[in-house]
């Protein structure tokens, strides 16, 4: 299945996604209305709305081992996704990397590999935002996520280069 990705907010989208989104990223647990809604968003055919749907349930505690396996699924199908192909939505998908709990990400071969594909793109804004991914993982001993952090102090771009810097300093 090849997902759209829209990032703009679409007026039509069912109430509750935007505000099931600034619940987990403000850490906060869903209620069980939006937990319901966000199983029902994984497999919606919009890649935001499914991004959304997955990250709240990868997010949440009390989500039953079924659900949370599906949105994994999905999810790491969206991240195989953006690794073979840079699409506008490639930020967004590497930005819930810094969402989504720590045993998830470390576990996970193919969103691990995001990180490191999106430290080698074009745009300058992945390859920082995938140094402060990489510091996530490099802070769990990922070695592989050092070694990009390290090369990154070369990239040709300040901002990579300042972000790596910071990330091996807290690393420290």
């Amino acid at each position: 299945m090849t997902l759209m990705c829209h990032l703009e907010t679409n007026s039509d989208e069912e109430p509750g996604l935007g505000e099931i989104e600034n619940q987990y990223l403000d850490g906060l647990q869903l209620s069980e209305a939006q937990s319901k809604r966000a199983a029902k968003a994984i497999d919606s055919s919009d890649m935001r709305e499914s991004i959304i749907g997955c990250v709240a349930i990868l997010c949440d505690r009390k989500v039953v081992t079924e659900v949370k396996a599906k949105a994994r699924k999905q999810f790491e199908h969206i991240c195989d996704q953006m690794c073979q192909r840079d699409e506008r939505c490639k930020i967004e998908v590497l930005f819930t990397l810094l969402q989504i709990p720590i045993g998830e990400l470390t576990s996970s071969r193919v969103m691990r590999n995001l990180a490191y594909c999106a430290v080698k793109a074009d745009r300058f804004s992945l390859r920082a935002n995938a140094v402060v991914v990489l510091e996530r993982l490099a802070k769990q001993g990922d070695a592989d996520a050092l070694s990009l952090i390290e090369a990154s102090l070369k990239d040709p771009d300040e901002k990579v280069r300042t972000n790596a810097q910071v990330a091996l300093r807290n690393l420290k």
